[in-house]
């Protein structure tokens, strides 16, 4: 590790987001603690000129896997938004590899220049609607509660279980009695929010509706404001006001590589939030990513610029563009200049686990049906919510429609090698030509595979089996892909390599009539059983809205 040394920041605008003051003083740095505002001698001395100093970023909610790489490709590009803490919910690797997966992704992020905090997954599996052979139950739990790194117990999803005393469900939530619980409820309103709060859940990051996110504030929770690849809710940041800006966060939740790479994370969330919301100040802004989820997730040393708080700090050149000039972790500089710098190489270790399918062939997509209409999935872009329409069948066999955008699109269970499937139809993808299969899709990330022909889907998911996961491209039997051998969802490339190879996919997908602008995040969530409307997974056709299977 390299040696902390005792660092002075002379002529900064210090922010203070505790009572919304910007003023003019130095900041003494030693041992990684801020110790005062005086200046000192012999120590390392840095003139900001006027630079503005901000709480170093916490980013309150995120799922890492969904960039597909390992932490130790991330942590620089967490430097460069000024985050010095990710609080990651590794809901995806709990699924596809259990116990075992989280324990690895614990073991990725440690000696890393960011501070890695874990929740424990609550929901794994994530409902009864599709099939994986992993589970976090009490007993994995308890043991995961012990780990340093863990801070409390990730988004319940299980709302419905929740609000009707499943008992599973309330042996966890007790577990974690007076301890941190992060929720998950969409359209939960009245009553029954009531109820889901009680169980002291206060925080949700599905909400979407401006009158829902005001009945949330003030029956206590915690506003997390999404701005992820898929999931857009920022326009909430207009329920934002000097009177509740202690009541929000702004998160991620789900962010792709290709936004990621190419800066459309936190510093961009701060500029779109201040767009969005021009009465509200750049210091209540900035408190959704400081003082509110330190307080939120009871990091009592971080979150605000005072004497005995860690030296977390970001260096802003303005409170406009939000561009970030540096950032300190723990006293030392790691970012400046547009690089990390100052950092040891940590190492890392990958690890493996195979697609188990049987081989398939064009016949196993061609499904036959003897109703006149079948329900299909629309997709709403930039939003986790789809709809669903009635499709009229002929000559009793579901088809593609590429003329009305109508594809098929079948889940594929991908562990026990029963490879249990369901056959649908999905409308909004756009796609004119060919078959993309993916091996990352939310929440057991069990195979999805979307297509206008059976034999290019039976190529593209037996091509998934041969490269251990990832996602597959083909048109005319000719095969692009993307390889995720770790667990299936998680690539051994860096940040760069997996950004241009998912770009140079998803412009193939587009030019040949995809028209959604992440296709493969947004397909990935169209097995999420637990959000609304219609969904798909390897048991069948969900309708997400009253819990049950319909096809």
């Amino acid at each position: 590790m390299v040696m902390k040394m005792n660092l002075l920041l002379i002529n900064a605008n210090i922010i203070n987001v505790l009572n919304g003051e910007i003023y003019r003083s130095n900041i003494y740095i030693e041992n990684g603690i801020i110790k005062g505002f005086e200046k000192r001698k012999n120590c390392k001395v840095v003139d900001l000129k006027g630079k503005y100093v901000s709480p170093g970023f916490i980013e309150g909610h995120i799922h890492l896997e969904s960039t597909h790489v390992l932490p130790v490709h991330l942590y620089k590009y967490f430097l460069k938004n000024g985050v010095t803490t990710v609080i990651n919910d590794p809901h995806e690797i709990a699924n596809a590899g259990g116990l075992k997966g989280i324990e690895f992704f614990m073991k990725q992020s440690e000696d890393l220049p960011v501070d890695f905090l874990f929740m424990i997954p609550s929901c794994v599996p994530a409902s009864k609607f599709e099939t994986t052979i992993h589970k976090i139950g009490l007993k994995e739990m308890k043991y995961l509660k012990s780990r340093k790194h863990v801070i409390g117990l990730a988004e319940m999803m299980n709302y419905p279980g929740v609000i009707n005393g499943d008992k599973e469900v309330l042996k966890k939530l007790s577990l974690f009695k007076g301890e941190i619980i992060d929720g998950h409820c969409p359209f939960l309103r009245g009553q029954n929010l009531d109820k889901y709060i009680s169980y002291g859940i206060y925080s949700d990051h599905e909400t979407v509706i401006a009158d829902e996110a005001i009945e949330k504030i003030k029956k206590g929770m915690y506003l997390m404001i999404r701005r992820g690849s898929s999931a857009i809710n920022i326009d909430l940041i207009k329920v934002i006001n000097k009177d509740n800006d202690t009541r929000f966060m702004l998160v991620s939740d789900d962010i792709s590589p290709i936004d990621m790479i190419e800066d459309r994370y936190i510093k961009y969330t701060l500029k779109k939030a201040s767009q969005e919301n021009k009465k509200l100040s750049p210091i209540s802004l900035i408190k959704g990513l400081t003082v509110n989820p330190a307080a939120y997730f009871r990091l009592h040393d971080r979150g605000i610029i005072a004497p005995g708080y860690k030296a977390d700090l970001v260096i802003l050149d303005d409170l406009r563009t939000f561009n970030i000039s540096m950032t300190i972790k723990d006293g030392r500089i790691v970012y400046k200049n547009n690089r990390a710098v100052n950092i040891n190489k940590p190492h890392t270790k990958t690890g493996k686990m195979s697609v188990n399918i049987k081989h398939f062939t064009a016949s196993d997509f061609l499904r036959k049906t003897k109703k006149k209409y079948f329900p299909a999935i629309i997709i709403n872009e930039g939003s986790l919510i789809t709809d669903s329409k009635n499709i009229a069948i002929k000559n009793n066999l579901l088809k593609a429609d590429v003329n009305n955008d109508i594809l098929l699109i079948s889940s594929i269970e991908r562990y026990s090698g029963k490879s249990k499937y369901s056959i649908g139809l999905v409308n909004g993808f756009g796609l004119k030509s060919g078959a993309v299969a993916s091996s990352y899709n939310h929440d057991a990330h069990n195979i999805l595979v979307i297509g206008e022909n059976s034999d290019d889907m039976a190529i593209a998911v037996n091509h998934l089996k041969h490269i251990g996961g990832g996602v597959v491209y083909v048109r005319k039997g000719k095969v692009i892909d993307i390889k995720m051998p770790i667990y299936g969802i998680l690539s051994s490339m860096n940040l760069s390599q997996t950004a241009k190879a998912f770009g140079k996919l998803e412009n193939t997908l587009k030019n040949n009539g995809v028209h959604i602008k992440h296709p493969l995040t947004q397909m990935s969530f169209l097995s999420l059983s637990v959000i609304p409307k219609l969904k798909i997974t390897d048991k069948g056709i969900i309708d997400s809205e009253r819990f049950r299977i319909i096809e």
